[in-house]
């Protein structure tokens, strides 16, 4: 690359906050595969597609942590109480 080039893209990398190196923007998402029981899979799709007939567009991971969220905001009871009528007990 010459040398013009690094230099102008290192000004923009440093003027933007997203990095342009791919190794560099993918920092902060951790990759991990865990077993999903196949009726909860099926739910997943369903959600996702009726997200789509209202026009928006939704990974599962968007909507995976989207369920996080709302079970962050629950107190301690209400946590155990969802976990039981899940069959998820620890």
């Amino acid at each position: 690359m010459p040398a013009e080039r690094k230099e102008k893209r290192k000004r923009l990398a440093d003027a933007f906050p997203r990095p342009l190196d791919k190794k560099r923007r993918q920092q902060g998402m951790v990759r991990d595969s865990f077993s999903f029981p196949e009726a909860r899979y099926a739910e997943l799709t369903a959600l996702k597609a009726r997200l789509q007939k209202s026009g928006i567009k939704a990974k599962r991971s968007e909507l995976l942590c989207a369920g996080l969220s709302l079970l962050l905001e629950l107190d301690d009871q209400a946590l155990q109480e969802i976990l039981r009528n899940t069959g998820s007990q620890t």
